[in-house]
């Protein structure tokens, strides 16, 4: 199993776990929705410590009240999980343009000021090799970027110039988390 990897026994898992992510003190990071909720808001947050001879489960409650069912999530530079997007309709408001940036050194979770310009669902996030997040998909024609000291910024194409050769694409806008 040491050189070719093995499935291991199942597991419990206090939540319907939407994504998971490898913190970098080698802890699991999932978010969710705790069992037998009934409802999927998908911002309770739960790390797992597989060396752990007990549970190893912490769970962090949705203290953000943001929904973020089919929410992608990254992790930032220094560790942070940037979870963004996502909506099971469950909530009202636009709660799914929120952003939750979950600190892993003090297991907190809080919303940032900057917002989605566009629902999402099932968006891709990535973490570009400048420290900025790249979101793409999820239903939005627009790609935005994302920093943490900035928040989301809408990219678009030069002037008289197109993104993309695909005349459907045109207009597409280009943005990152800041």
């Amino acid at each position: 199993a040491t050189t070719r990897g093995m499935w291991g026994s199942s597991r419990s898992w206090p939540l319907v776990a939407i994504h998971l992510s490898v913190l970098p003190d080698g802890q699991i990071l999932s978010y969710g929705t705790p069992l037998g909720q009934g409802v999927q808001d998908g911002r309770t947050f739960d790390r797992w410590d597989p060396l752990s001879t007990g549970g190893g489960h912490t769970t962090i409650n949705n203290s953000t009240n943001v929904d973020s069912f089919c929410a992608a999530g990254v992790l930032q530079t220094g560790g942070t999980m940037l979870v963004s997007g996502g909506d099971s309709n469950a909530s009202s408001g636009n709660l799914s343009r929120n952003n939750t940036v979950f600190n892993y050194a003090v297991n907190t979770a809080t919303t940032t000021s900057s917002a989605l310009a566009a629902d999402r669902w099932y968006g891709t996030l990535i973490r570009l090799a400048d420290g900025r997040s790249l979101m793409t998909g999820g239903g939005a024609p627009a790609v935005k970027t994302f920093s943490g000291n900035i928040g989301w910024k809408v990219r678009t194409c030069p002037s008289g110039t197109t993104c993309t050769t695909d005349p459907k694409l045109a207009n597409m806008t280009l943005a990152a988390f800041d």
